[in-house]
Order: structure tokens, then sequence, then C-alpha cells
């Protein structure tokens, strides 16, 4: 039975680190690994907040755009004010998204 490959904690009782997860690295290497390791975990949080920002204009300029409809069905000479916040909107949405496009 001696010559059974150990499981589970049996094979990690009284072996070191660098038995188990092989030879360190140079402190200068590893330090390349983290900060690679850094910008891509900062790139994606960057490309996740523009697709949330992209969600959220969407969906507002959606919601705008109904009230649009509805008000200037209702009242022809405020359908002109409605029309311009909702350009508006677009205006502030599109700079925010290629402000963040810049940034990237």
């Amino acid at each position: 039975m001696s010559d059974l490959v150990p499981r589970g904690i049996d094979a990690v009782v009284g072996r070191r680190d660098a038995e188990l997860w092989g030879p360190r690295l140079p402190r200068t290497v590893q330090r390349a690994v983290d900060a690679q390791s850094a910008r891509g975990l900062v790139g994606a949080a960057r490309v996740q907040a523009a697709s949330f920002v992209a969600q959220v204009a969407i969906h507002n300029l959606e919601l705008l755009s109904h009230y649009e409809a509805t008000a200037g069905a209702s009242d022809p000479v405020a359908a002109s004010r409605y029309t311009g916040i909702v350009e508006d909107f677009l205006l502030v949405a599109r700079s925010e998204m290629r402000r963040m496009a810049r940034d990237l």
C-alpha cells in the first residue's frame, strides 16, 4: 500500500511551497507579471464601465424619446423643447462615451 500515489492532504504534508508550486520567479520578473496582471484588470474594468455607461444612455434615451413622442403629440408647441432636451442628452452621453474611449 505504500506505493500508492498520495492524495489530498497527504500529498501536501511535509512539502515546501517550492516543491508544490515550482521554483520562485526572480523578483523583477514577478513584479513585471504583477504589473501586467494589474493592467489587464484595469483595462477590463474600463471596458465594463464603458458598457455600463452605454447601457444607461440607451435606456435613458429610450425613456426620453417616449416622453418626447407622448408630450409632442399632446402639445405641438412644446414638442420642439422636448426634442431639444433629447438632443442635449445625446450630446452629453456621446461626449462622455468619447471621453471614456480617449482614456482607455
